[in-house]
């Protein structure tokens, strides 16, 4: 029975993890709300689910705010850069619909690809700037190298985010609650263990 109650059991460790998970998920959405603001909340979030990851002391509030405030200027430009794309390709995929089949399907096809290829450049870059002290440009032209270089990976990624999201979708309403508790977290934590190799050979060659 004190084996249960110890810290050290597993089933204490997973509440924790969901717990911290929880918070950040809230805090994220939360500071998502603004949209302009949204750029800066993923950053924050993705400073927090590092330590996470490599088991370090987490104060998810303070650690999020923190992050929040140092990287607010470039992670908001870098947003609003993601959000003018994605709004185009959205324009696009609506002028699509209205073209004869199969062109419509052609480029529909092209403009899925390109989403694809955007959701994997904001995944990396909100990544980077989370870590590192670059210039806008640089950290998006080491997105693009990334997501390509590291093929595997990038795709495992785009399939939790895509996954989580159509699940969040197909639950509806009932989801709601999950989707508040852990939604944007969750899939995102299991980003971070995918990356985490990734991010550990960029500090390898920083140093």
């Amino acid at each position: 029975m004190s084996r249960f109650f110890n810290q050290g059991n597993h089933f204490f460790t997973i509440m924790g993890v969901a717990f911290d998970l929880a918070q950040l998920n809230v805090l994220t959405l939360l500071c998502c709300l603004p949209i302009v603001t949204a750029g800066a909340s993923l950053t924050a979030m993705h400073t927090v689910l590092w330590k996470m990851v490599h088991g370090e002391e987490t104060r998810v509030c303070a650690d999020f705010v923190a992050s929040l405030r140092r990287n607010f200027r470039q992670a908001t430009y870098g947003w609003l850069v993601f959000a003018g794309v994605a709004a185009l390709l959205g324009v696009d995929a609506l002028a699509a619909g209205g073209a004869a089949r199969p062109w419509r399907l052609a480029a529909l096809a092209v403009i899925v690809a390109a989403a694809c290829v955007v959701l994997l450049l904001a995944q990396y870059f909100f990544m980077l700037v989370s870590r590192y002290e670059n210039p806008f440009l640089v950290h998006l032209r080491n997105a693009a190298l990334l997501s390509f270089g590291f093929l595997p990976r990038s795709a495992a990624m785009l399939a939790i985010v895509l996954g989580c999201a159509a699940l969040c979708v197909l639950g509806g309403f009932t989801g709601i609650p999950l989707v508040v508790l852990f939604g944007i977290a969750l899939p995102q934590y299991c980003c971070a263990w995918v990356y985490r190799p990734i991010a550990e050979r960029l500090d390898r060659g920083v140093s």
